[in-house]
């Protein structure tokens, strides 16, 4: 049976963060219980395709999927095992705000077969809490995290942010550190983005917070890889580090390009050859479902072009980087030809470290992925122009 992952949106958060482009709504109590029913019914829908696979990973995300209520996350999790053979999942991971969460959740999260919990901590200060539009404290984080380490959950991993206006190389290392006293296998570390229309990107152009400079980032960036490096963490994908087995298995899914399935408003689907999209709008994805119709989506044919940029680019965010006879595959290619071209027309990547042509492989280094926009788009005209 092909493998397949199933990816779960939950669009509901108690407020926004500064910085969040995601898909998310003002906490409704009324509009989660209907939320919850339209997952059902979305579920069985979609249920025929779900038994013509095996499912190995599932992923609750959001928005703040603490707020579903425990006798809800039962009922989706209850509704997936009529149609999934759970011997077969391998990783089942929800996300967690260091906020808005109970005991009552903790309970329910140990008597199911989640396995995983990713908490958005992305701070351990709390000025820059403040400035990202965070709701939780650094304590909140310190207490969830502690809490769960003394649960049968095997796997935690935690989000932080780095790049954020007023941010320190102290501040840093400090939230690196405070996150390796707990029992976290596994941290994402992401570049603060300013995304178009978020309240924090309004506040850089009114000039009340000042960007941190590329080269801090740099700093911040190239810390965090040597000091995980030196506390068991391998560095295997551009903002993802993990102990060794600790890899996301669902997100690696992702940039491996496995067959994966989205359910609530604004989710992802893809298949190999046609990616589609639930729109945007939980009012009409829960209207849909209540009527036993199939939720507002739109649908993109893959063509050869996009499966190629695709490829190039999901597969240079990873360690392994692009393999020669993918390369081969997909631009048709050949080994000796490409390491021709790049040493002939990228020089400058390879004289500056950041493009390494191993074995098996094209690889970006720690520099490369630094750049990796730049570097990327050169090497996707490079390979276009001479397929």
């Amino acid at each position: 049976m092909k493998k397949l992952g199933i990816y779960i949106h939950f669009p509901f958060c108690s407020q926004k963060c500064a910085y969040c482009n995601f898909y998310s709504l003002d906490n409704k109590p009324e509009l989660i219980s209907r939320w919850i029913q339209a997952v059902i019914q979305e579920i069985e829908i979609f249920s025929d395709y779900l038994q013509q696979h095996q499912v190995e990973t599932i992923y609750i995300g959001g928005g703040s999927p603490n707020l579903i209520p425990p006798e809800g996350l039962n009922e989706i999790i209850s509704v997936l095992h009529k149609y999934i053979n759970f011997n077969g999942v391998r990783e089942f991971t929800i996300e967690l705000n260091p906020s808005n969460w109970g005991e009552d959740l903790i309970v329910t999260l140990e008597k199911t077969e989640i396995n995983r919990v990713s908490i958005g901590g992305q701070a351990f200060q709390e000025h820059l809490l403040d400035v990202l539009g965070r709701q939780h404290s650094p304590n909140d984080i310190n207490e969830i995290l502690n809490k769960l380490c003394k649960t049968k959950i095997n796997h935690l991993s935690l989000d932080l942010i780095f790049g954020i206006p007023g941010q320190t190389f102290t501040d840093w290392k400090d939230s690196l550190a405070q996150s390796l006293e707990h029992e976290v296998d596994h941290l994402s570390l992401y570049n603060l983005h300013y995304a178009d229309g978020t309240p924090l990107n309004v506040s850089i152009q009114k000039g009340e917070y000042s960007p941190l400079s590329e080269e801090k980032e740099w700093e911040m960036y190239k810390f965090a890889h040597d000091y995980l490096d030196q506390n068991g963490f391998n560095h295997y994908e551009i903002s993802n580090w993990a102990k060794p087995g600790c890899k996301s298995r669902h997100n690696s899914s992702y940039w491996t390009g496995q067959s994966y399935i989205g359910f609530g408003p604004g989710a992802h689907s893809y298949d190999g050859t046609h990616r589609k999209w639930n729109q945007e709008d939980l009012v009409g994805y829960i209207e849909n479902l209540e009527d036993g119709k199939q939720p507002p989506s739109e649908l993109e044919k893959i063509t050869p072009p996009k499966a190629r940029l695709e490829k190039l680019f999901l597969s240079l965010r990873t360690s392994e980087g692009l393999e020669y006879t993918e390369i081969e595959k997909y631009f048709s290619i050949t080994k000796n030809k490409i390491q021709s071209l790049i040493k002939a027309k990228l020089s400058e990547f390879i004289e500056e470290e950041m493009i390494v042509l191993a074995t098996n492989s094209v690889k970006l280094t720690l520099s490369g992925w630094f750049a990796s926009n730049e570097i990327i788009t050169e090497l996707a005209n490079l390979l276009e122009q001479n397929k």
